[in-house]
């Protein structure tokens, strides 16, 4: 355990400095011992507050001042001056130098414009953040043993609980912060009260800025801290749902965490990847599953698709689920972000964007074997080349008898009107009637090789043979056709 004896700091000249406390504190010792039971700092880390200036951010720096020597930490700060409330953006920089130059802390100042870096569908909230997080990423490539310092509180966590019932998310979403996240994310105050933190604020004089924004209630967290709090606030009940919430939002946390292991172990036998642009689950398997495992492997499929699950709701998840229960044959629903979720016979099938709009076009390739052929048109290529007699008949390699080709040979794809003789009591069959017995997919079917012999269909690759070009068992040779 870690020993604090004085919460004084003497600065060079030997005089106080009051900005911190100036006396041993309750709630310093409390921080302290979270920061060490949650492991969110050890010795000689470097530590960047992110400070805004507000109560919270001041308080954090504050705090972990207090306790920089006997941790051996490396304290600077962080800032970044949006410029989304003029004057006031200006006046809260200029405090936040002061402070840090007063406290004698290193202070990285970032100033940011909205019109030049505002990506398409980004409402400010979504921009701040990014910007905020691509320089966290930036001062972690700089500095080694990084841990950025963030001022959330218990209050904020409470709030995030609320607004995130009402959106209807998962018991992933209802877990809410984690003390630490991504590695180097840390938020020491997680657990302490916005009620603990202006008590200390007031004891010590701390100096502190405020946001006006933090008033308009046009902001969804906004809304809820000023309209939905005050009614518990009225009951006074509210200290204690606080900390009960926080209770269950950790154990949310710790379930979510088993739950989503056991998934990704799902995802991995389940989901076919490719890395082309489509995942491929088999609904008969995945419906053996537990439907609260099969509502996280549709949150890791779409996290696969687009890399994050912003924009996706819980109603999104019940779309897929009734595509896979209520539907048969093929048909297929539009999700956010360009994602489509397709059922196709016993398949469902994820792409995005141009991936799912995509149309293979009609292919033709003149074939003199031995040869090796790039089908640009549908990203394979097609190896052709001679076996001796006496091999099984395959379609997959494909395996076609060479004493009855007449014509040039050539690879195409499905023409509308193809039809194959496969059997001659039957007589000619359609193609198109074929694949849809085999359940192949309509947009898949474009992509399967046809071998001609002058105009007629000796062989489609992994679906049929013609019946004039099967083995017999007798042939010297063989004509055989992979397709890599």
């Amino acid at each position: 355990m870690y020993q604090i004896n004085d919460f004084s700091r003497i600065t060079r000249k030997g005089r106080k400095n009051t900005v911190f406390m100036t006396k041993k504190s309750e709630i310093v010792y409390r921080v302290r011992n979270k920061i060490i039971e949650k492991s969110l700092l050890k010795n000689g880390d470097n530590v960047v507050v992110s400070l805004s200036g507000g109560r919270d951010s001041v308080a954090l720096l504050n705090f972990l001042i207090s306790i920089k020597k006997d941790l051996d930490l490396k304290l600077e700060a962080f800032h970044v001056n949006y410029g989304l409330r003029g004057k006031e953006s200006e006046r809260d920089e200029k405090f936040v130098a002061r402070l840090a130059k007063k406290l004698d802390i290193p202070l990285i100042n970032v100033k940011a414009n909205k019109s030049l870096t505002l990506k398409r569908g980004e409402n400010t909230q979504v921009w701040a953040r990014r910007i905020r997080r691509e320089w966290y990423e930036k001062l972690l490539g700089l500095k080694p043993n990084l841990k950025i310092a963030i001022a959330h509180t218990l209050d904020d966590q409470v709030e995030t609980f609320l607004m995130r019932i009402i959106r209807g998310s998962g018991t992933k979403g209802l877990g809410g912060m984690r003390p630490i996240s991504k590695g180097y994310l840390i938020r020491p105050l997680l657990s302490f009260t916005r009620g603990e933190i202006n008590q200390y604020i007031e004891e010590n004089k701390l100096e502190f800025v405020e946001d006006s924004s933090n008033k308009e209630k046009y902001y969804f967290r906004n809304w809820i801290r000023g309209e939905i709090i005050p009614i518990f606030d009225k009951q006074n009940i509210y200290q204690n749902v606080k900390v009960r919430i926080g209770h269950l939002m950790r154990v949310l946390r710790l379930e979510s965490d088993c739950l989503n292991k056991i998934s990704k172990e799902c995802f991995k036998n389940l989901v076919k990847d490719e890395n082309d642009g489509f995942l491929e689950i088999d609904i008969m398997k995945f419906l053996e599953i537990h439907p609260s495992l099969r509502y996280r492997i549709l949150r890791l499929c779409l996290h696969k698709m687009v890399g994050t699950l912003r924009g996706f709701s819980l109603s999104h998840i019940e779309d897929i689920e009734k595509l896979i229960k209520n539907s048969h044959g093929s048909k297929e629903i539009k999700l956010p972000k360009g994602v489509f979720a397709k059922r196709r016979y016993n398949l469902l099938i994820f792409s995005k964007g141009d991936a799912a709009r995509a149309q293979v076009r009609d292919f033709e390739y003149g074939i003199n074997p031995p040869c090796r052929l790039e089908i640009k048109e549908i990203g394979r290529n097609l190896a052709v080349g001679f076996r001796k007699g006496g091999v099984p008949q395959e379609l997959n390699p494909l395996r076609i008898n060479l004493n009855n080709v007449k014509g040039g040979l050539t690879v195409r794809n499905f023409r509308a009107g193809d039809r194959i003789l496969i059997n001659e009591r039957e007589g000619y069959r359609k193609v198109k009637n074929i694949l849809i017995n085999k359940k192949i997919p309509k947009d898949e079917r474009k992509k399967i090789p046809f071998i001609i012999d002058g105009d007629r269909i000796a062989g489609i690759f992994g679906i049929a043979i013609g019946s004039r070009y099967k083995i017999s068992g007798r042939e010297e040779k063989i004509l055989e056709v992979i397709l890599e």
